[in-house]
């Protein structure tokens, strides 16, 4: 071979080996840039996992604290209940007081007292048999008066029985 055709050669190794070179020179470039946003994503996920991670501690410190009171509600219900079980087999003395019922003042007669049913069947029987308008209405008045229970003597009275 001749020296041109040598140099030639050379020549074409020399560029070969830039180009290599180059080509790793990129590669490495890139392969650090990858290497870079690698670790930052792993740091940025290491940091939200320990975060989710105190998040679920916490969380777990919180359902043991529910535990814990759920625990005390029981032992003051078996309480509550021993206590009506106890209240419950006691024996039940007699009261003091009577429960007898209170008449309402329209129900009570007293001596030579009408009653409200005797007033009610007097001014209904009025009412049938009058044409008087002011009676009329004066005796209805004193019918609703009965039925809110005012005194049938007091009404009784009024009317002019």
């Amino acid at each position: 071979m001749s020296s041109i055709e040598l140099s030639a050669v050379e020549d074409l190794l020399e560029d070969l080996n830039k180009s290599l070179t180059a080509q790793d020179e990129e590669r490495v470039s890139s392969i650090e840039i990858l290497a870079k946003g690698s670790d930052a994503i792993i740091n940025q996920n290491q940091e939200l996992i320990e975060m989710i991670q105190k998040s679920l501690e916490s969380f777990g410190d919180k359902l043991d604290g529910l535990n814990d009171r759920l625990d005390q509600l029981e032992n003051i219900q078996e309480k509550v209940e021993k206590g009506f079980n106890d209240l419950a087999s006691e024996p039940v003395q007699k009261s003091i007081f009577s429960a007898e019922a209170v008449p309402s003042p329209s129900e009570v007669v007293e001596n030579n007292e009408v009653t409200k049913s005797e007033v009610l069947s007097k001014a209904i029987n009025e009412l049938r048999e009058t044409s008087d308008t002011m009676r009329v209405a004066e005796l209805r008045r004193a019918v609703s008066r009965l039925e809110s229970n005012f005194a049938p003597s007091q009404i009784a009275q009024e009317l002019g029985y």
